[in-house]
């Protein structure tokens, strides 16, 4: 059995969807929007074209801590994507919280 290709370091965001949208106000980026989109689609046809089996999805800075299209993305497709997110307020809740992880 081969062992799998993994992409360990991308981001997506998308423009065009109301449930997933960027606010410059929250963006920890330079210029707080971008000029194109990458979404999960996006990256899976990428991964089909140079056969990647997985890929973790690294937040993206135009989402502030919003984790919400990661998680869209994770959940949408979990046998593609893995995804890594910031805690909300991490800097205001103990690290041992119980409530952290309804932060997420």
């Amino acid at each position: 059995m081969p062992y799998p290709i993994i992409d360990a370091a991308e981001h997506a965001w998308v423009l065009h969807d109301p449930r997933f949208q960027i606010d410059s106000e929250i963006s920890s980026c330079p210029g707080g929007r971008p000029d194109h989109e990458l979404s999960g689609e996006d990256l899976i046809a990428g991964m089909k074209m140079y056969g990647v089996d997985r890929v973790v999805i690294s937040h993206v800075c135009y989402y502030g801590r919003d984790n919400s299209y990661t998680s869209h993305c994770v959940k949408t497709w979990p046998d593609r994507f893995a995804g890594i997110g910031l805690l909300v307020g991490h800097r205001l809740h103990a690290p041992d919280d119980p409530a952290n992880p309804d932060r997420l």
